[in-house]
C-alpha cells in the first residue's frame, strides 16, 4: 500500500471512488494531503469520519483544496 505521512491509503469497490486514512502508528500523525486529483478524484468531494460517522468538510476543487487531518494513534 502507498503510504502518506504514516497512514496507510487504499482503495475500493468496484465504480467507485474511496479513500481511507488510518494510523497505523503510536504516535498522532498531522497529515496535509492535496493528491485527490492524482488519484482520480475531480469533482467535489464529501469528507467523511466513517468511524464517528460525521461529515468533516467538502472540497469545491480537489485538484486545488488540500486536506489537513489530525489521525490519532493507533490503539
Amino acid at each position: 500500500m502507498p503510504r502518506v505521512n504514516g497512514p496507510a491509503i487504499f482503495g475500493v469497490r468496484p465504480g467507485s471512488l474511496v479513500l481511507g486514512f488510518f494510523n497505523r502508528d503510536s504516535t498522532v500523525q498531522n497529515v496535509l494531503f492535496n493528491k485527490f486529483r492524482y488519484l482520480g478524484f475531480r469533482s467535489k468531494l464529501r469528507v467523511r469520519d466513517l468511524w464517528r460517522q460525521r461529515d468533516l468538510a467538502d472540497l469545491l476543487d480537489p485538484s486545488k483544496d488540500p486536506f489537513a487531518l489530525i489521525i490519532p494513534a493507533h490503539g
